[in-house]
């Protein structure tokens, strides 16, 4: 082969190489450009001697821009930067054509105008012999999801501060490839520390309150085992202050091999809460230390209107034990049925807030079944929002203060009776005399001046009853005490009632031994006049009252008894027929009441003689009153 034919086939050849080559060089920058575009990366290249600027076709998605264009020659690059930037870019163009290189992430506006960020880099210039800049080359890396997720995290990170911040809650976290805890800044707030101390590392608790250093150990030593918890303690700050922590650990993080890599947890401060609570506690205990010795009873309950609290003297009047009445519907448990339905509707009234008064009345049932008259002082509770919860009442108990009223209008209604109907035989007959429409001296004359004299003995005998019974009761009766014979004292009270006795046709039987008693002879026979007048007033005519006098052992007493056979006493008014004012109700009670005294007087003397008095009584069958005294030698005489 001759020269010119190798020279072809080298010729041949070398092509094939360089066709290679430019395959190669192709598909690199075919590679180039896919990963440019995967990568959001771009490149770019200054030619200063022939002023072109070459950008990849990644650089031009980045600015927005067609690759088929032409790149921006000089300063047109400016147009693309944010004003905000332009003048860290100028500067950054100065450091490379100075030779060095740089890194910046700047804004970027595309012709849309929409804001990319981007991380722009470039290499030191390229200088010829003489020194001078020939090439500068550099790349563009779109970094704007990377930029918006750290601002969405540095948002996050400020509301996650601004909420500890608020909250007062901190929290820690413990990574094991780091080895030391980290702490929040509200957590460093809490302890009153500046962010610059560095977080106590391992087991330490130089905070901790001394008293809550062991608690503390417990709750680390949970950590380090994997296990949660929540717990309250104290810490000290530098400053002396104590403060109140809700501390609350999370369960350890760990990894395959069961190692422990991450703990979590949260510090709240609750001193205000804690301060708050103690002074409610010490509230609650003062009203309830006032309530349980107010000598009135209180009872509360929900708004379903069961009893949610009732203080001891609720107990002492009732008889009921808290336990017994505690959860209870206090209208169907413990109102009078016949009140039931009212009180319900002044609670529902009382909660709705169309209730004109806040106290009322009510009955109550005792745990014997008894009925006790209350007066009802009601406040309602309501919560934070001003919703009605409940009510508390105050309860004074008026059953007796009642009862007397009651027998007060008795007693006044039955006194002013007992006044008119002698005023009225009195003035009568005085203004007969006094207008001579009767001869004085005549029989009618005589007749009307002993219906005066009579009328003027019951006025006497009433103003006496009275004044006998304020005595009794303020202690002021003296009693001239002497050796009495029973017998004696049944003689001289059966001739003060004879005249009353033998007009009734009422017949006397006596038993009764002649044990003599130290006592009061007038009083005594005040109380058996009494009790005999009682008897032929009730008995009927031709009937025989029955006086016994008998011993009885336990105590040593003698005991008087006087017997009747009249209508008797219903059962459930026997405990009352002592009371003062008091009168028995049966069909003729009234045609011959009296002042309702009598009874009160005899009980008083009775019981200053140190005695008891009683009745028993059978409807129909009569009423059988006892009283005993004591034996001489019981008295002390």
């Amino acid at each position: 082969m001759d020269d010119r034919s190798r020279t072809k086939a080298e010729l041949i050849a070398e092509l094939e190489v360089l066709r290679a080559e430019v395959e190669t060089l192709r598909q690199s920058e075919c590679d180039l450009r896919a990963a440019q575009r995967i990568a959001h990366v771009g490149s770019w290249r200054w030619d200063r001697l022939n002023h072109t600027t070459i950008w990849s076709e990644e650089t031009y998605r980045i600015h927005g821009l067609d690759p088929a264009s032409s790149p921006p020659r000089g300063e047109e690059i400016f147009r693309y930067i944010h004003p905000n930037d332009l003048s860290l870019y100028r500067e950054l163009l100065d450091r490379a054509r100075a030779g060095f290189p740089f890194e910046v992430d700047l804004r970027i506006v595309r012709p849309d105008g929409e804001i990319r960020y981007v991380e722009a880099r470039g290499e030191p210039g390229i200088f010829n012999a003489a020194g001078e800049l020939l090439y500068l080359f550099g790349t563009v890396l779109d970094v704007t999801e990377r930029k918006r997720v750290e601002e969405k995290l540095r948002r996050s990170e400020f509301a996650l501060r601004e909420a500890q911040r608020v909250a007062h809650v901190g929290s820690w976290q413990w990574d094991s490839e780091i080895g030391q805890v980290v702490w929040s800044e509200e957590i460093y707030r809490i302890h009153g520390l500046e962010p610059s101390v560095s977080p106590p590392r391992g087991r330490d608790a130089p905070y901790v309150h001394p008293d809550d250093r062991s608690l503390h150990e417990r709750i680390t030593a949970d950590s380090y085992a994997g296990r949660p918890y929540e717990v309250d303690l104290r810490i000290i700050r530098p400053d002396g202050e104590i403060r109140y922590v809700e501390a609350r650990g999370a369960p350890g993080i760990f990894n395959e091999r069961g190692e422990l890599i991450g703990l979590f947890g949260t510090v709240l401060d609750v001193t205000d809460r804690k301060r708050t609570e103690a002074k409610l506690r010490e509230a609650d205990r003062r009203w309830r230390s006032l309530l349980e010795r107010v000598q009135l009873m209180v009872v509360g309950l929900d708004s379903r209107g069961d009893v949610e609290y009732v203080n001891p003297f609720f107990g002492r009047v009732t008889g009921y034990r808290e336990t017994d009445v505690l959860g209870k519907c206090w209208f169907e448990n413990f109102i009078a049925p016949a009140r039931r339905r009212d009180s319900k509707k002044h609670f529902q009234e009382l909660l709705d807030g169309n209730s004109l008064y806040s106290h009322h009345e009510d009955r109550i049932l005792t745990e014997s079944g008894e009925e006790r008259l209350i007066a009802w002082n009601d406040t309602v509770l309501k919560d934070t929002v001003g919703q009605s919860i409940g009510t508390i009442s105050i309860g004074d108990d008026i059953t007796e203060r009642h009862e007397l009223e009651r027998l007060k209008n008795e007693f006044i209604s039955m006194v002013s009776h007992e006044l008119r109907t002698p005023l009225t035989s009195i003035q009568v007959a005085l203004s007969l005399l006094d207008g001579r429409f009767v001869d004085p001296v005549s029989e009618d004359g005589r007749n009307m001046i002993r219906a005066a004299a009579f009328g003027v003995d019951r006025l006497v005998r009433l103003v006496n009853d009275i004044l006998d019974l304020e005595r009794l009761e303020s202690g002021k009766l003296q009693l001239h005490e002497q050796p009495c014979s029973p017998v004696k004292l049944i003689e001289t009270a059966i001739a003060q009632v004879k005249e009353l006795a033998e007009s009734a046709g009422i017949a006397f039987s006596i038993s009764a031994i002649d044990c003599p008693v130290y006592a009061d002879f007038d009083r005594l026979v005040q109380v058996l006049t009494n009790l005999l007048g009682n008897a032929i007033r009730f008995s009927p005519a031709g009937s025989t009252i029955d006086i016994v006098v008998e011993r009885v052992i336990a105590p040593d007493a003698l005991r008087f008894q006087v017997k009747d056979r009249g209508r008797g006493i219903p059962e459930d008014q026997l405990d009352r027929v002592f009371d003062r004012f008091a009168q028995v109700d049966t069909s003729d009670s009234r045609e011959k009441s009296g002042t309702g005294l009598g009874l009160a007087i005899c009980r008083g003397i009775i019981q200053q003689h140190r005695g008891q008095i009683w009745a028993e009584s059978i409807l129909g069958q009569g009423s059988t009153f006892y009283f005993t005294l004591p034996l001489a030698r019981e008295m002390g005489r």
